[in-house]
């Protein structure tokens, strides 16, 4: 596994700076996030991008993951061409971006929102729809697409999601599971083991701390179904105790 300490805060003027942070908590990697109010603008130019990336290859695993999130106003499960397609756009740029961060995984989360305006069903097929797409994007800047999982109302079972990563037929295609997430509606090993070689990342308090204890499943219970599936990936956290603590050996 590559324990990953997620960087939500914008990024100083010295990334370097990171380095000394993520080891103190045992990371040997960093996840920023991307967006308006995130570690790194999702508009990052390319040599920014590349600053960053020499700033921190003083760590093992330098960036390992890059987080990014759509909107409720533009997501694939909307009715309107315009909203998915700026949805579209916005995960090609993420893809792009990742690429010149070297990081391994873009993890994309909300991909689809289910509501009064969006149905169960539109999401899914516009989720399967987008990834059909986005999945040779991905191929050619060599960046695996994670989809965050289970998500609100959405993605709610581990063999709806293994479909739904099957039909792509693209290994690069994988799911980043939300392990508190997971804990709140069934079991964290379930999902592992039912997804399998599926999982590209595992998210631990990736958003925000959770005060209460029921949302964090018992770490050796998710560490050895991690072991069952291989799972070499990045484990990622906001919280550096959580880091620290994890089984990752």
């Amino acid at each position: 596994m590559i324990p990953t300490l997620v960087i939500r805060e914008p990024i100083a003027e010295r990334p370097d700076a990171l380095c000394t942070r993520a080891r103190a908590c045992g990371a040997s990697a960093v996840a920023p996030a991307m967006g308006p109010q995130d570690a790194l603008s999702d508009s990052v130019s390319m040599d920014e991008c590349r600053r960053v990336r020499e700033a921190l290859t003083g760590l093992e695993n330098g960036i390992s993951t890059v987080l990014a999130s759509l909107t409720p106003q533009a997501h694939f499960g909307r009715s309107e061409p315009v909203a998915r397609n700026t949805a579209m756009g916005r995960v090609m740029d993420a893809l792009e971006r990742t690429a010149w961060l070297g990081a391994r995984v873009l993890v994309l989360d909300a991909v689809a929102i289910v509501s009064a305006d969006c149905t169960y069903a539109a999401a899914l097929n516009g989720t399967h729809s987008a990834l059909q797409r986005l999945r040779l994007t991905a191929q050619r800047l060599g960046v695996e697409l994670a989809i965050a999982a289970p998500q609100p109302r959405f993605l709610l079972s581990p063999v709806e999601l293994r479909n739904l990563l099957d039909e792509q037929h693209d290994s690069g295609i994988t799911a980043a599971l939300d392990i508190p997430a997971c804990h709140r509606i069934g079991h964290p090993a379930d999902w592992i083991d039912c997804l399998g070689r599926r999982v590209g990342c595992i998210l631990i308090h990736h958003k925000e701390l959770q005060a209460d204890a029921r949302t964090a499943a018992p770490p050796a219970e998710v560490a050895a179904a991690l072991s069952r599936a291989a799972f070499s990936g990045p484990l990622c956290s906001v919280d550096p105790k959580v880091i620290g603590e994890f089984p990752c050996g």
